[in-house]
């Protein structure tokens, strides 16, 4: 009965650091890309505990903690140390928070967007200055024909430098008054946008 009975637990035994032998090298072959990161594994790898519940067909089965931690500890186990881990059972618990931490990383969730109200307050002052520009370009041509329309209808002059200089006169005006929408320098802020009038000769 006895010689039965050691027969059984030896055998456990070797089953279970089989169990912690897989675990250890499925955990560097996720590690190493070896194995296809999908994001079920993620709720198994939070802790070790949930680690000892994940079962992976052709590596491992479900392992008790205390039995995987006695397994993993076993002097016959055979995976191999690392010089920055205390023993065998720590470097399982690095390996699983190395893997956790990739699978976060791969399969972290999108960023919440953003908050669109300054991109809003950009958008309504853009179009504002799109505004802005759009009724100093009509206000300045407005001007510009009332001037010349003025111009035609006066009576012709003898000279026609006379005619020159009072159209370079209307021209320089007009350039002066709204050098802000033809100039490559920014334009001022906005002021209070108004109706232009046309009139019956616009």
């Amino acid at each position: 009965m006895t010689w039965h009975l050691n027969m059984r637990t030896s055998r456990m035994s070797n089953s279970s650091i089989k169990n912690a032998e897989n675990r250890f090298i499925w955990l560097e072959q996720l590690l190493n890309s070896q194995i296809t990161l999908t994001p079920d594994l993620i709720p198994y790898l939070k802790d070790l505990r949930t680690f000892c519940s994940l079962k992976i067909p052709g590596f491992f089965t479900k392992i008790s903690y205390n039995t995987l931690q006695k397994a993993t500890l076993d002097p016959k186990a055979s995976y191999p140390t690392n010089a920055n881990a205390r023993d065998r059972w720590e470097l399982m618990k690095t390996r699983r928070e190395q893997a956790y931490q990739l699978l976060q990383k791969t399969f972290q969730p999108a960023p919440p967007p953003q908050n669109s109200k300054s991109d809003d307050r950009d958008s309504k002052a853009e179009i504002k200055e799109c505004l802005w520009h759009a009724t100093q370009c009509s206000q300045a041509y407005l001007e510009l024909y009332r001037a010349l329309k003025i111009f035609v209808d006066q009576p012709a002059n003898a000279s026609t430098e006379i005619d020159r200089i009072t159209l370079k006169n209307i021209l320089d005006k007009s350039r002066i008054t709204y050098l802000n929408i033809i100039s490559s320098e920014p334009s001022p802020e906005p002021g209070n946008l108004r109706v232009i009038e046309g009139g019956k000769d616009a």
